[in-house]
């Protein structure tokens, strides 16, 4: 198992990107003292996050100091609704998706801290190319295109017949790790292309996963029943990924291990359930639900983990 600690992107490490803010589907910004009907939607450029008026009226209070959870707010007016286009890609959700219209969607980021591993979740673009360099003009260090169409085929019909499909998640864990590095990501594809994650951080090996590793999915749909006919419809919800597994640690290693789990709990990082990274449905975005250890030899133990996925 493998862990990668994803940095948090600040405005001052999003060197470029070609998606606007606002753009696509972004709200008008907020403005005081607009009279907002209950609904209407404002975004905010320092928070990059679009707000949703609960109580219908005009305030002179920004949005972001006017929502539940914020100190002294009793009687808010808005709603922290969702991130702007520009931003989806590095908020805490998988299914907020960034969406560039047309042509290719390139970000460059200078993290500032080492990184060695790049996750790309949720992608919907043909081809993706990534590109590290020393510094803003320096030599390029790294540079990778993938190929992010597939297509398997196990008879002849399905090679006739059947459309080709695109892989959604890519992971890199090959990184050079420079200080000074910018990275750049390009996603290429028939418009509209879209990412609803960019994860960049440094990856830890966990410990060994046993045989028998599960993975797989839960959904927030919701069935409603109509009082007057009975019938039964299916209200669509998001989807978040779950994993459980064992993996065996050296008792050497347990202190440390325990520790990186400890300091994780209640924290978003992307988990790799088995070493081998194109096996998809281990690769969540998510956090620790619980974890347990038992000494099982002299020298090895075992970890239960179970992951919970992001929406």
């Amino acid at each position: 198992m493998i862990f990668i600690k994803a940095i948090d992107i600040t405005d001052a490490m999003l060197v470029s990107s070609t998606v606007a803010e606002p753009s696509g589907s972004d709200p008008l910004a907020w403005a005081s003292p607009t009279n907002y009907a209950l609904g209407a939607l404002a975004y905010r450029a320092g928070t990059h996050r679009v707000y949703k008026r609960i109580v219908a009226g005009a305030t002179g209070t920004p949005p972001e100091q006017d929502i539940a959870g914020y100190p002294g707010v009793t009687a808010p007016n808005w709603k922290d609704y969702l991130p702007t286009n520009r931003w989806a890609m590095f908020d805490a959700e998988v299914n907020t998706q960034s969406v560039q219209a047309s042509g290719d969607m390139v970000i460059t980021v200078a993290p500032g801290e080492l990184a060695d591993s790049l996750v790309l979740l949720e992608a919907e673009a043909d081809e993706v190319e990534i590109e590290v360099t020393d510094g803003a003009a320096g030599p390029v260090v790294y540079t990778r295109t993938v190929d992010m169409v597939t297509s398997v085929v196990t008879d002849a019909y399905e090679y006739c017949f059947e459309p080709f499909t695109r892989s959604s998640t890519l992971v890199l864990r090959d990184l050079p790790p420079y200080l000074n590095a910018h990275i750049t990501v390009t996603l290429r594809g028939p418009a509209p292309v879209k990412l609803g994650a960019l994860r960049i951080g440094t990856g830890y090996f966990m410990g060994r996963t046993t045989y028998g590793a599960q993975a797989g999915a839960q959904t927030t749909s919701k069935t409603v029943i109509d009082e007057e006919t009975s019938v039964i419809r299916l209200s669509p919800g998001k989807v978040r990924k779950t994993m459980r597994l064992q993996m065996e640690v050296d008792n050497g290693a347990v202190n440390q291990v325990s520790d990186l789990f400890e300091k994780q709990l209640g924290r978003v990082g992307v988990w790799l359930g088995v070493e081998t990274v194109d096996l998809k449905p281990f690769v969540v975005d998510g956090f620790i639900l619980d974890y347990f250890v038992a000494v099982t030899e002299p020298t090895m133990s075992i970890y239960s983990v179970e992951i919970q996925g992001m929406t």
